[in-house]
């Protein structure tokens, strides 16, 4: 069962499923993450986020490194595209493959950014394409 983590005085907060096998990344983005009052689980690859996925608890937002044992995160965003469940899940490409050039672009609807960007930058981000992602916009 995944760990999650919901800020104080939150009734309900924004879930992030940030999937990356290095657990520095993963440990240095939940925490910063959660400072700025998200929920975030984690998944240290693609299988497991699948399973993680498809068990429920879906996210509002999947942060998602490229190169990963086992399912990379091109072939999950492909797996996810094909399930019915699963494809409406915004995600943000994580990685150090992404150069500067590239930093925040979109490709194929899916948000591109570097693992190399300020932690602040990242987050900013973050809260924006959830602004802009109709699955992640709050009512009211």
């Amino acid at each position: 069962m995944p760990r999650e983590f919901i800020p104080a005085g939150r009734m309900y907060a924004k879930k992030i499923l940030i999937t990356d096998d290095s657990r520095v990344c993963t440990v240095l983005y939940s925490h910063h993450l959660k400072n700025a009052g998200f929920a975030v689980s984690v998944a240290h690859d693609g299988d497991e986020c699948l399973r993680m996925l498809r068990g429920g608890g879906r996210p509002d937002l999947l942060l998602l490194d490229v190169e990963m044992p086992g399912i990379c995160g091109n072939q999950l965003i492909g797996i996810m595209a094909q399930d019915p469940a699963l494809k409406d899940i915004p995600v943000i490409i994580l990685s150090g493959l992404v150069d500067k050039a590239h930093n925040g672009m979109k490709m194929f609807g899916v948000t591109c950014l570097s693992k190399h960007l300020p932690i602040d930058d990242l987050i900013a981000c973050v809260k924006a394409d959830m602004e802009t992602m109709p699955s992640c916009r709050t009512n009211g």
